[in-house]
């Protein structure tokens, strides 16, 4: 987990990243943090664990493997996440990036626990039955009480009209698919946001864009194999 280019942890091995390059600080360095945070006594140091949880997702003993696999995907995992913080999240295919993201948004059974002070929205969207519906529609099924401004804010943020929202959205390119998408996240309030390779599929102008737009942002968890996209 990356935070402000630096290296917080990593899923796979460390041979991808060298420490010399990023910093590596291992997750038994996280968890002596943590420890050191409940170590306080008396009134102030109950209200100011009260305040740090209030603003963190506290993931505790977590370990997960799937039905039928005696593979463990994650053992005894504990970190904290601050909601405020932007993620980097890398690893080799097939490490558990996307399953670290459906776990957080209660998908899948597992041991441990997940608390977060906030819900969870995932990046992309299910557009099943879209491609003759109005675009705009996709913001009622993510978010039933959206505010339309808020929208067409994060649209021109990206480069985009909000006229875009009253086309079919089997109309659009994939970049232009993907800012829809972004910008209806981006548009909820109280959601931390997992985004799943947000660059798939787009020319070099639209991740230039849409790299502009995340540098701006905070409060999510980026999941990419575009080192330019995670490094800028």
């Amino acid at each position: 987990l990356r935070h402000s280019g630096r290296l917080y942890g990593i899923l796979g091995t460390s041979k991808q990243v060298p420490a010399e390059r990023r910093g590596l600080l291992q997750f038994r360095e996280i968890s002596v943090w943590q420890e050191d945070s409940v170590r306080q006594s008396g009134t102030a140091g109950e209200a100011k664990r009260s305040v740090t949880e209030m603003a963190q997702i506290v993931i505790s003993d977590l370990s997960f493997c799937y039905e039928g696999s005696s593979e463990q995907i994650f053992e005894h995992v504990s970190l904290n996440l601050d909601t405020d913080w932007k993620l980097g999240l890398i690893g080799r295919n097939g490490k558990g990036k996307t399953t670290f993201l459906r776990l957080l948004l209660g998908e899948y059974a597992y041991q441990g626990s997940i608390r977060a002070p906030e819900g969870f929205a995932y990046f992309p969207f299910d557009t099943a039955g879209m491609e003759n519906r109005e675009t705009l529609e996709l913001a009622e099924r993510v978010f039933p009480d959206y505010e339309f401004w808020k929208i067409a804010r994060e649209l021109e943020l990206l480069h985009l009209s909000p006229e875009i929202l009253f086309r079919p959205f089997g109309e659009l390119s994939q970049g232009e698919r993907n800012k829809v998408m972004l910008a209806i996240l981006f548009s909820g309030d109280h959601v931390f946001l997992l985004i799943d390779e947000p660059t798939n599929h787009l020319d070099r102008e639209a991740r230039e864009q849409v790299c502009a737009y995340l540098q701006k942002k905070k409060g999510f968890i980026l999941v990419s194999h575009d080192r330019w996209l995670l490094d800028s």
